[in-house]
């Protein structure tokens, strides 16, 4: 049966992550006909139409934006708030502070969250200042990415990304950063870690996930560059001091098997629809969004045919089994 209130999906082949995927409000946004016919490309403020609890009551570019409780939302007797302040600040000092100040009700990354290390600077003052705060600790889907050109030198030759992988002291980073609390978990979160074969599973491919800065110098030797190379990475901060911590790490590794790095930062927008599509120079370090099943993470990142497979991986055995 067809009917306004009905969608008809027709699939080429099946897809078993379907239901999953068109649950999820990052995936399937649904516009409002009257907002195409009166705005067209959805630009102006006034084109945020949705179907959520609340609706736009004003917008001020760079500052933020004000929310009010919808009156007809579909859910009787909801939503309980009436409305939504949401300031945006790239400053994380300058969040935290008025987090323990009481401006702002939940945590400032995204779902609501604070970042480990942000949380641990800040806890004890929080629960003088705020004790009626609650607290569940989370593993966050998001992972912190390397995209690598593999279509192009020096980084179609696999020696030189095994060589940058063998760089990286993975153990340290997620001491460093996440004070402890992550796993080497490849290719996916450590909120996904069902999806993953244990490092010590892969076989001969878990050698690649060790900290050998030794064999990777020898390896970008084998490859033609036993005087190291140069190379550009794109990056945007996030406002995020755990990213821009891994940044410096990952930085301070490449240059000690001889990759001099070029940092060149981007604003966010620009650095969306440039590197995480796959449209930059050499090398960016970006930011998995969160999953909710290994479709993402997994199938889109690595099919040849995929927009986001910002790394341009060109793989027949892996094409093959996806």
């Amino acid at each position: 049966m067809r009917d306004r209130y009905t969608a008809r999906l027709v699939l080429r082949s099946p897809f078993v992550w379907l239901g999953r995927i068109i649950a999820s409000a990052m995936t399937l946004p649904i516009v409002a006909r009257e907002c195409v016919e009166s705005f067209g490309d959805l630009r102006r403020p006034e084109a945020v139409v949705g179907t959520g609890p609340w609706m736009l009551d004003t917008y001020r570019r760079g500052v933020g934006i004000t929310l009010i409780r919808h009156p007809d939302y579909f859910r009787k007797g909801l939503p309980y708030i009436d409305r939504v302040e949401l300031t945006l600040d790239d400053d994380n000092t300058r969040v935290m502070g008025a987090f323990i100040a009481g401006h702002y009700d939940i945590g400032w990354k995204y779902g609501g969250m604070i970042s480990r290390s942000d949380w641990l600077q800040i806890r004890e003052t929080v629960k003088v200042r705020r004790p009626r705060t609650k607290q569940i600790d989370l593993l966050d889907s998001a992972v912190p990415v390397i995209y690598m050109r593999t279509d192009r030198p020096p980084f179609n030759d696999v020696r030189v990304r095994r060589a940058i992988s063998m760089a990286i002291d993975r153990r340290e980073l997620i001491d460093v950063v996440m004070d402890g609390a992550g796993v080497i978990n490849p290719p996916l979160a450590a909120a996904m870690a069902e999806w993953a074969l244990p490092i010590d599973q892969p076989g001969e491919g878990a050698r690649n996930y060790e900290f050998d800065p030794r064999t990777a110098g020898r390896l970008l030797a084998e490859a033609g560059y036993p005087q190291g190379l140069e190379t550009v990475m794109n990056f945007v901060s996030y406002g995020s001091r755990p990213y821009l911590d891994t940044l410096q790490l990952l930085v301070r590794y490449l240059d000690a098997v001889g990759i001099r790095v070029k940092l060149v930062g981007k604003e966010y927008g620009a650095f969306a629809v440039t590197v995480s599509l796959g449209q930059f120079e050499a090398t960016g370090l970006g930011v998995l969004p969160p999953a909710v099943t290994p479709y993402g993470p997994l199938y889109l990142r690595y099919h040849p045919g995929e927009v986001p497979n910002a790394a341009h991986v060109d793989d027949p055995v892996l094409t093959a089994i996806s």
